[in-house]
């Protein structure tokens, strides 16, 4: 299902799929970061995000990344921030859209690559003859895209604002920001989760709503204490998964944060 841009909210998580004319997978990220949406474009944020490429290798990108995604362009920006300055890596694509939590668009193999002293380079020309003769490319599409790169070269010497440092570092702040809020969020459940395991707790009943669709089981614990760290983390993301059941609960009371924590483990309370 295509999602529409309005119903993404500032700090969700998506993952981005880059095919090619073909319709096959090119490349795969495992995470982007909402951080702003505009009338005709969104932008994204990510970090040390693990990269599958269509043949199979598996890698993690190195630095804090940018990205612009445009629903009426024909290209997308990558604002890579590096140790050593700004570059932007500009991929020609066709615009993108976003179903079942995937950001999806079609790269078109040319690619302009931006160097921190302002120098510019046209990359991969001659993989985009190479797909244009192998893929059919239409001279109509290759209109559109060589007008896309043209586009996209006077974008950047007009200095729009993809291109202007302040904004990029401002997002970036901004997606440092959103992570740091989830390692509070983390961090909590976590502290929260050494409490309830500390607890004696003799017999839990579930029940399930009737309206709820919960599908996990509640765990009956004993008067143990879990001393994993790793073990008290997955046991606290079952429970807080588990947010469509009710069940009997021992000691419980409410906390500010929209939680409810009990001996027993946690529920939604919204």
């Amino acid at each position: 299902m295509v999602v529409k841009l309005k119903e993404i909210k500032i700090g969700d998580k998506l993952e981005i799929q880059c095919y090619k004319h073909n319709g096959k997978v090119h490349r795969y990220w495992s995470e982007a970061v909402l951080l702003d949406k505009k009338k005709n474009y969104m932008v994204f944020g990510n970090d040390k995000t693990q990269v599958i490429e269509a043949e199979g290798n598996v890698w993690k990108t190195k630095e804090p990344a940018i990205m612009y995604f445009f629903d009426n362009e024909w290209f997308n920006i990558i604002v890579q921030l590096k140790k050593d300055g700004i570059y932007y890596y500009c991929n020609i694509a066709s615009p993108f859209i976003i179903e079942e939590g995937t950001i999806k668009y079609i790269d078109y193999d040319l690619d302009l690559r931006i160097f921190p002293d302002g120098e510019y380079k046209i990359l991969d020309q001659m993989e985009y003859n190479y797909h244009k003769r192998i893929m059919n490319y239409s001279d109509e599409l290759d209109n559109v895209i060589t007008s896309a790169l043209d586009r996209l070269i006077h974008k950047y010497k007009e200095g729009v604002i993809m291109f202007s440092k302040k904004n990029n570092l401002e997002y970036y702040s901004q997606y440092m920001q959103i992570k740091e809020n989830d390692f509070i969020k983390i961090g909590r459940l976590l502290e929260y989760s050494k409490i309830i395991y500390g607890s004696i707790v003799k017999k839990i009943k579930k029940t399930k709503n009737h309206d709820s669709g919960c599908r996990r089981s509640w765990k009956q614990l004993s008067s143990d204490r879990v001393h994993s760290q790793k073990r008290l983390h997955f046991d606290a993301r079952l429970e807080w998964k588990g947010s469509g059941c009710s069940i009997q609960r021992i000691c419980s009371t409410t906390h500010s944060d929209g939680y409810q924590h009990a001996c027993h483990g946690w529920i939604r309370s919204d």
